[in-house]
């Protein structure tokens, strides 16, 4: 099982996310991504992938970087 992850910075005219690249994990637990500044807003979706297919996308989620 894979999870497939990206994460945007910034919005397009239309309000919507402009997703960066796509990376990956084995597990799900503590992944770590660096280079977002404290206070900075970002956006996040996971999904799962394994030899049958992949899922959809989750919602977009926004958070601030603490």
């Amino acid at each position: 099982m894979f999870y497939d992850y990206r994460f945007a910075t910034e919005i397009n005219s239309y309000g919507l996310p402009q997703w960066g690249e796509i990376s990956y994990k084995t597990n799900s637990f503590k992944t770590y991504y660096a280079g977002f500044i404290p206070g900075q807003y970002i956006y996040f979706q996971v999904r799962a992938r394994n030899k049958h297919g992949q899922s959809h996308w989750t919602a977009p989620l926004l958070f601030m970087v603490g």
